[in-house]
């Protein structure tokens, strides 16, 4: 189905929507939020920085005997993105190549009946730099945590800010910017797909169904095991 562009210079709306324009949609997105793919009454989340490397988590060996020797914490600094606006709420989160998504603390390695390995992630802001840290946890009892070697790629997620207050829209051969650069095809959004992506929060909890965990935010509680409340949601960064 064809999609329309809607821009209003008296008002300051913009919408793009489903099918023709329908003012209902463009004068209550809130209500038709299922016909939208933009409107400029809403906030968007978009790339604002991203690091990609490695780290190593070393071996701990087993020993039941002190429990002081195989329980401990490490921090790892990952580098470091500058911020445009460092007054803009920023949402950090990773992909490794264990297949785990990091956001929050992540189990990444367990066995025996009273050994395992987790990772926070972690920021701090200074200025307009955004330091990116990674803190492991680990407990090795009764089983040997083997040394792991992870890659990764961290987002860092923002508000997509108005930067050209000039101009309600301007679209050109190689620009497309809308809402006065709320909505600009130089920016990645996060966006919803069926399939595929990174899993994402749905309200405040993250599913992670292929490792049976799942992480609730508002409780800081980890639990195992599967379930299907709530599905997870699917995103992905494109423009």
């Amino acid at each position: 189905m064809a999609k329309t562009f809607y821009a209003n210079g008296n008002t300051g709306v913009v919408a793009i929507m489903e099918g023709q324009k329908d003012m209902n949609v463009i004068n209550n997105p809130e209500a038709n939020v299922d016909k939208l793919y933009f409107h400029s009454d809403f906030d968007y989340f978009c790339l604002v920085g991203s690091l990609v490397g490695s780290f190593v988590l070393t071996q701990v060996i087993a020993d039941d005997s002190d429990p002081s020797d195989v329980f401990g914490n490490r921090t790892y600094e990952l580098g470091s993105i500058t911020l445009d606006n460092p007054l803009l709420p920023v949402f950090v989160f990773g992909e490794l190549s264990t297949g785990h998504t990091i956001v929050g603390d992540t189990f990444i390695q367990a066995g025996g009946t009273a050994s395992l390995r987790s990772i926070v992630l972690g920021q701090s802001l200074v200025g307009n730099t955004l330091s990116i840290k990674i803190r492991e946890t680990y407990l090795a009892k009764d089983y040997t945590l083997d040394s792991m070697n992870i890659s990764y790629n961290i987002y860092a997620l923002s508000i997509s800010e108005e930067t050209d207050t000039s101009k309600l829209f301007e679209i050109t051969p190689t620009k497309f910017q809308a809402s006065k650069g709320k909505l600009d095809i130089s920016k990645l959004f996060l966006k919803h797909t069926n399939q595929g992506g990174i899993p994402f929060p749905e309200d405040r909890t993250l599913q992670l169904s292929d490792y049976g965990i799942a992480y609730d935010l508002a409780s800081n509680a980890v639990a195992t095991g599967r379930s299907s409340s709530p599905p997870n949601v699917y995103m992905e960064l494109e423009i």
